[in-house]
């Protein structure tokens, strides 16, 4: 890895890699922008909350009302889940459709295995 003056990692060769790296990104397409919007940090965030406060809520009420909860709550995540890749369907570059779609496939993933870790048996 470059170095800098006093050795640390980094330096001005590191800099200028990371920057054709990013050019790269951007000669791909990788603005996230679906449905004529584009979607922020912020947004994605507020999204995942929202998901898992949602999921959460299900789980809650399923756990209460019938005896396989797990089964039940697992399987409507993935298929809300399939259902929410309809969202990112409407990204305007190949990029931006990969980058959306691996979004929420690592979103779903992590409060599917996550939540359905935290089922109490009855």
């Amino acid at each position: 890895m470059p170095r800098d003056r006093e050795g640390r990692p980094g330096g001005a060769a590191h800099q200028g890699e990371r920057g054709a790296l990013c050019q790269r990104a951007r000669g791909l397409g990788a603005d996230l922008t679906a449905g004529g919007r584009t979607v922020t940090l912020a947004a994605v965030a507020v999204a995942t909350t929202v998901a898992g406060l949602a999921a959460w809520g299900l789980l809650a009420i399923l756990e209460r009302s019938t005896r396989r909860a797990a089964t039940a709550w697992t399987w409507i995540s993935v298929a809300v889940l399939v259902l929410s890749l309809a969202g990112p369907a409407g990204a305007e570059t190949a990029g931006g459709l990969v980058a959306l779609v691996s979004m929420h496939v690592a979103a779903g993933a992590v409060l599917i295995a996550g939540l359905r870790r935290t089922v109490r048996s009855r």
